[in-house]
């Protein structure tokens, strides 16, 4: 008897729970207890200036480029995801 291919694999298959965040932006999201699947999957114009305003624009273009954020960062920005 054959096994069954796919079950072999889909141990292996990595769900991305988030499409702006890579993998270790959303490891490490997750390691600080927050549900990376229920954060916004875009980004607006209202919530760019708000991580801008709180980040300041260079950390905030650094983990738009795949930065993890810091705690600290995570608690001053964590009011712009309504924006």
């Amino acid at each position: 008897t054959a096994s069954d291919p796919a079950a072999s694999t889909s141990a292996s298959v990595k769900v991305d729970k988030n499409p702006l965040l890579n993998e270790s932006q959303e490891k490490t999201l997750e390691g600080y207890g927050v549900d990376v699947s229920k954060l916004p999957t875009s980004i607006t114009p209202g919530m760019q200036a708000c991580f801008i305003e709180k980040l300041g624009k260079e950390r905030a273009a650094e983990i738009v480029r795949g930065a993890a954020p810091t705690p600290v960062e995570i608690f001053k920005a964590k009011s712009c995801l309504g924006q």
